[in-house]
C-alpha cells in the first residue's frame, strides 16, 4: 500500500467515524452566532455606506463648484478687483 492510498483510507475512516457522531448543541449555538455577527456586519457596512454616499455626493459638488470658480476668481484677482 503506497503513502497516498494509506492517506486516502485514513481520511475515509476519519469521515466514516464523524458520521456517526452527533451534532452537539453548543456547535449549531456557535454557528449560528457566528451567522448572525456576519449579518449584522454586512447590514452595517451597508448602513455606513448609506451613510457616507450622501456626504461624498456634497463634497464632489463643492469640489466641482470650486474648480469651476477658480478661473474666475483668478481673473478678479489679476485685475486687483476689490472684495464688496
Amino acid at each position: 500500500m503506497t503513502s497516498e492510498e494509506h492517506l486516502q483510507a485514513e481520511v475515509q475512516q476519519a469521515d466514516a467515524e464523524a458520521a456517526h457522531e452527533p451534532v452537539r448543541t453548543r456547535t449549531v449555538f456557535r454557528w449560528g452566532g457566528a451567522a448572525a455577527l456576519g449579518v449584522l456586519t454586512v447590514f452595517l457596512a451597508y448602513r455606513a455606506v448609506l451613510l457616507v454616499t450622501d456626504i461624498l455626493v456634497q463634497v464632489l459638488i463643492a469640489a466641482f463648484i470650486a474648480v469651476s470658480l477658480d478661473p474666475a476668481v483668478r481673473w478678479l484677482i489679476q485685475h486687483r478687483v476689490k472684495p464688496s
